[in-house]
């Protein structure tokens, strides 16, 4: 009885974590608005309360693609007031209230409202959001809960920079930060955020800001508080860490030492919630593993798992045809590890049995290469003499001599021209073009060949002259001179 009840008990626990996780992967609710409040002329942007101007489909991974949003208004005037929405920082495209579909898979939305003249107030929101997630079985349905507050409108001046002061303490191997109690805080929230400013992992204080906070991990914090309206009215400059030597991950505040919220652990356990926390709890019972063992061997003893089996096969023969029977042990044992044959030493007609001197026979025979006959080895080799390149070769003089063509010191060193080869062919002799006269011979100079050449014969009187008797003009060159 005690087994029975404690294998219910076991479903019903992982009844109760499925059907949670399965809902939270369907619809989720956000404690958060994205809306504005507007009055006079001009773009307002509608934001969150934490005065982001844009939606992400998923924060954290930024795969989640935004499918269709709702929006609903208060004193819309459809002549005066337009809205426009704008996919992944693309153009601005114009929409209307209700629910728009999305185009482009974006993965995140801004939507702003422009009022073309001042007119009575208006207030805009988004009420619902379809996510397409790959890390969900289906699409997420987020709704917005949280009311736009009556004085919202967006403008992140009226802002409270909250002094905060964080350092390093050594003994506790954690930051501290010293921060200002502004007044009219209800709640507060620490942001862990990413290296582009948004948040992986946030936790809630409900309850009014103790000015002291510990930050137990590595990375970027912030502070963020809130009124009694949930409207955000403060937040810390962004707080880096990086000195703990072993992180916790569990921040609290002066007077909470329970921890939690840096890395999924608690808070809103990275969009997980409570479920994560009660499937957590039921994870850590002490029995756990009692009750999943006696729910095993419940289970392995309900059914007969042989018959399902052959059930599961007649149906799938029917179906795909006949099923082949599954191979023994023994078959799969051949198939994978056949035996290894034999090697085959023998040599036919041949006695392969090494033959030995008898001396082998009367023991071990020893062998010192100093106590045999001495060999003596003649060395017949002679030395080699390496010549100079032109040791060898006949000089028309001793180095540095010039020679000159035709200088009977020359030695062709008994080389001579080559012979002329006999064709039987006569040479051919210069012949008048057209069997005419052959040509008159060239004039040679007279006299010996060292006789001087001629020259002019001198004349007498001066130089001639240009008279001026107007028989010429000296040309004079026109343009292109220097002036």
């Amino acid at each position: 009885m005690k087994k029975l009840f404690s294998a219910f008990m076991g479903l019903l626990l992982i009844g109760l974590s499925i059907t949670g996780i399965a809902a939270a992967a369907m619809n989720k609710d956000l404690n958060n608005w994205y809306g504005i409040r507007a009055t006079g002329p001009g773009e307002h942007y509608l934001m969150d309360k934490y005065y982001n101007p844009e939606i992400h489909g998923d924060e954290k991974e930024n795969d989640g693609i935004i499918r269709s949003f709702v929006l609903v208004a208060e004193g819309f005037n459809s002549a005066t007031d337009k809205l426009f929405v704008s996919y992944d920082d693309g153009p601005d495209k114009p929409i209307s209230l209700g629910t728009t579909t999305t185009s482009g898979s974006p993965h995140k939305i801004s939507v702003k409202l422009v009022r073309s003249a001042a007119a009575a107030p208006v207030m805009v929101k988004l009420t619902k959001l379809t996510v397409d997630d790959a890390s969900a079985p289906d699409q997420i349905v987020y709704t917005y809960t949280a009311n736009v507050p009556a004085d919202w409108t967006g403008d992140i001046d009226l802002l409270h920079d909250v002094d905060a002061n964080h350092y390093y303490v050594p003994d506790k191997d954690e930051y501290r930060v010293d921060y200002e109690k502004l007044s009219g805080v209800t709640h507060y929230e620490l942001h862990y955020l990413d290296s582009s400013g948004r948040t992986l992992y946030k936790r809630d204080y409900n309850q009014p800001p103790t000015g002291i906070h510990w930050l137990t991990c590595n990375g970027i914090y912030e502070l963020r508080y809130f009124d009694s309206n949930g409207t955000m009215i403060g937040k810390t400059k962004k707080m880096p860490t990086s000195e703990i030597k072993q992180p916790k991950c569990a921040s609290n505040s002066e007077d909470d030492d329970t921890g939690g919220g840096d890395n999924g652990n608690g808070g809103e356990d990275g969009g997980c919630g409570d479920v994560c926390k009660k499937l957590r709890e039921t994870l850590a019972c002490p029995e756990w593993d009692t009750y999943m063992g006696e729910l095993t061997d419940m289970i392995r003893g309900a059914f007969d798992w042989d018959d399902i089996a052959s059930k599961f096969l007649k149906k799938f023969a029917d179906y795909w045809g006949d099923v082949p029977a599954p191979p023994t042990k023994a078959v799969i044992k051949a198939n994978v590890r056949p035996d290894i044959p034999g090697i085959d030493t023998s040599v036919p007609d041949a006695n392969i049995k090494p033959a030995a001197p008898d001396d082998f026979k009367d023991g071990a025979m020893e062998y010192d290469i100093t106590k045999g006959p001495v060999i003596s080895v003649e060395d017949g080799s002679q030395a080699i003499e390496i010549y100079e390149p032109d040791k060898f070769m006949k000089a028309d003089g001793p180095p540095g001599t010039m020679v000159y063509p035709k200088d009977p010191k020359n030695s062709s060193n008994g080389i001579k021209e080559p012979d002329r080869p006999n064709t039987g062919t006569v040479m051919p002799e210069p012949t008048a073009p057209n069997n005419g006269p052959p040509p008159a011979e060239m004039p040679k100079p007279g006299g010996g060949i060292d006789d001087p050449p001629p020259v002019p014969n001198p004349t007498t009187g001066p130089p001639p002259t240009p008279s001026d008797n107007g028989d010429f003009v000296i040309p004079i060159p026109k343009g292109g001179g220097t002036k």
